[in-house]
């Protein structure tokens, strides 16, 4: 897996169900990690999905930055990028 992903897994793996708020039964990543949203069962395949996703921008030739949330930067063009599961 690309680092990145590695760091989020890490971080997604002593986290808690939020029973809060719009993300209501959902584990939410924190900041300065790869943005992820997803119900506990699914969080291999949010992992699986965004590294092949991580490594075709890099291979693209562009890259990710954490400017207020995970950010996509294309020709020193910034969008923002979320993977969340609809509850």
């Amino acid at each position: 897996p690309d680092p990145l992903i590695k760091k989020v897994k890490e971080d997604l793996k002593n986290k808690k169900v939020n029973k809060w708020g719009n993300t209501n039964g959902l584990i939410d990543s924190s900041n300065g990690v790869v943005n992820i949203c997803v119900a506990k069962p699914n969080i291999p395949r949010a992992l699986r999905f965004m590294d092949t996703f991580i490594k075709l921008i890099k291979k693209r030739g562009h890259h990710i930055e954490f400017n207020n949330g995970t950010c996509v930067v294309i020709n020193d063009e910034y969008l923002k990028i979320r993977f969340r599961e609809v509850s």
